[in-house]
């Protein structure tokens, strides 16, 4: 089923995900992460690895080239057209087994200024025990400018927002919280000339080795195929001019 996680900070924006695509006990790689240059995103994707029978390396470009020739196109308005392509085109079949997607990118304000967004489409609600329950129609919601950028207390506040596995979720839950308290006790000790990130390749070294300790866990498990692991891919994307201070 895969991990994405989704970055948003004062740096940037990072999309990033494992690379393994499994089919019961088949085991393969596909894209998983896929760059939206209209609106200076990307997105990740989690779940069912196909539309209607094509994959998604294939079916995402398509869908993402279609809106971009539309007037004005918008990381918000991709978005929903996203959701109404999936909602018509998925068969039952695949509906059943769920999606889980992060589109990110810069939104323009009426000034002309600029703000990141976060959506999360998806067909999946979360139960109490921290499984993904009810495949249903997809749904959209933005996370990030709307919502968790209100309680944001100040620019060295990392938001991540990550979805898929459930083992895998709550590992990296897990190592991301315990890994996150040690670069952060590094940091304050003044003599060791250890600092915050102040680059977004910089803060994307540090998505990718949370991402390896993962993927290390998946190696040395009894998973025939793992549902996690392969190769890291990240995107990372540095605000446009104009980007308003976070």
């Amino acid at each position: 089923m895969t991990l994405i996680v989704t970055v948003i900070s004062s740096l940037g924006i990072i999309q990033a995900s494992d690379s393994n695509v499994t089919k019961g006990d088949v085991l393969y790689t596909g894209s998983k992460v896929f760059e939206i240059d209209f609106a200076h995103g990307a997105l990740s994707i989690s779940g069912r690895y196909g539309v209607k029978g094509r994959p998604i390396d294939l079916w995402m470009p398509e869908c993402i080239t279609d809106y971009a020739t539309t007037t004005d196109p918008t990381i918000g308005g991709f978005a929903e057209h996203l959701r109404g392509r999936l909602e018509r085109e998925v068969t039952d079949a695949e509906r059943e087994e769920g999606m889980l997607i992060h589109v990110a990118g810069y939104a323009q304000n009426a000034d002309g200024t600029r703000h990141p967004e976060m959506w999360f489409v998806r067909n999946l609600g979360m139960g109490s025990t921290g499984d993904y329950v009810n495949p249903g129609p997809f749904e959209i919601r933005e996370d990030y400018w709307g919502r968790d950028h209100k309680e944001q207390p100040g620019p060295h506040t990392y938001r991540f927002y990550f979805n898929g596995y459930p083992p895998g979720r709550k590992v990296y839950l897990a190592l991301h919280d315990a890994l996150w308290a040690v670069f952060q006790g590094a940091w304050r000790q003044s003599g060791w000339r250890f600092r915050e990130p102040g680059t977004i390749d910089e803060l994307a070294a540090f998505v990718k080795a949370e991402f390896h300790a993962l993927v290390a866990l998946f190696i040395s498990s009894n998973y025939i195929a793992p549902p996690i692991g392969g190769d890291i891919q990240l995107t990372a994307i540095a605000p446009p001019p104009g980007t308003v201070t976070l």
